[in-house]
């Protein structure tokens, strides 16, 4: 069965080597500041660097929205195109973008699996599905097919000796989170693999039951990551040490800040802007859910997939040189 191409068909093509030769970003350093820095939102969502802004934590940098966005991907992309200064994707999506070549580096961690804040998979209470072998001939809800869920998806599956999606039969059936809720219990689908908050949301509802997380898959792991590119960590060093390091202090505020605090500012942030967004899904919130300091990188936050797309028809990608996907020396955390 024909494998998919899980980001390259979206995003960058080119000669597979082209990562093993990722310039220093650190070369030609001028300490001139840039600001403001344009990004792209999510929708009813507060990102960690809005809650730095917010906190004070950036000095002079101030942040500039864009727009909304609901893909990684696309958000990437945006940051190499030069219509954004950092952007977030899911790591693997990262991971082979800069292999092939994106002038770009992963800079701090986004999102992550922890025991306390994971992505899940739920089916109503009714359901016979209770394993990965239920799955089989399943339709299943994610986001974006082709991207996170759907690797995390694969690796379930083959810890099961199932194979991928393709080998089991199950069609993946893509839909914003705030409409996978209905469809599941509708009967439209047979599974939903959500985010937070939309899965605590779910299990709230009642009715539906988890079959398995992303923690269970990895344990701790580091799911998605803010992207910059080398150019501008090469011109703008100073910036990029206000925004990373900044954004860094503002996931350690929000992992010891009182859980109503935090939910509380975050509501006063998506209020005070004004978009007409929904703010009742920050209610859920629970904690930062990135497992390490700072959001500091590692090289397992990219091995990990790195062997699932060796396995799943890249396997030029055993070649590239993690550490040279990634850069922690511009976060304060880094010692």
């Amino acid at each position: 069965m024909e494998k998919r191409e899980v980001i390259g068909r979206r995003l960058f093509l080119g000669g597979a080597t082209a990562g093993l030769l990722v310039p220093s970003v650190h070369a030609r350093a001028d300490e001139a500041l840039r600001t403001p820095l344009r990004y792209q939102g999510w929708p009813g969502r507060v990102s960690f660097p809005e809650l730095a802004q917010d906190l004070g934590y950036m000095g002079p940098v101030r942040l500039e929205w864009v727009g909304n966005t609901i893909s990684g991907p696309q958000d990437i992309q945006a940051v190499i195109t030069r219509d954004v200064d950092f952007g977030l994707a899911f790591n693997g999506a990262v991971l082979k973008m800069i292999a092939y070549g994106a002038p770009a580096r992963a800079v701090i961690a986004a999102s992550g699996a922890t025991q306390a804040e994971s992505a899940e998979l739920f089916v109503l209470q009714s359901s016979p599905i209770s394993s990965a072998s239920g799955l089989r001939g399943r339709s299943v809800g994610v986001n974006v097919v082709g991207a996170e869920l759907e690797v995390s998806l694969d690796h379930y599956l083959q810890k099961a000796g199932l194979g991928n999606v393709d080998d089991a039969g199950i069609t993946l059936v893509p839909l914003p989170p705030v409409a996978m809720e209905g469809a599941l219990r509708m009967g439209r689908i047979d599974a939903a693999f959500t985010a937070p908050p939309w899965g605590d949301m779910l299990r709230t509802r009642g009715g539906v039951r988890s079959v398995f997380s992303e923690y269970d898959v990895y344990g701790d792991q580091i799911m998605s990551t803010y992207v910059m590119r080398d150019t501008f960590l090469q011109k703008y060093p100073r910036t990029a040490r206000y925004f990373i390091s900044g954004t860094a202090r503002a996931i350690e505020w929000a992992r010891s800040a009182p859980r109503q605090e935090v939910i509380a500012r975050a509501k006063a942030i998506v209020s005070t802007r004004g978009r007409g967004e929904n703010t009742s899904p920050l209610d859920y919130w629970k904690t930062p859910g990135i497992p390490t300091q700072g959001g500091m990188l590692t090289e397992r936050s990219f091995t990990v997939f790195q062997d699932w797309y060796v396995k799943n028809g890249s396997p030029e990608l055993k070649e590239i040189n993690i550490n040279k996907i990634y850069d922690n020396s511009f976060n304060c955390y880094d010692t």
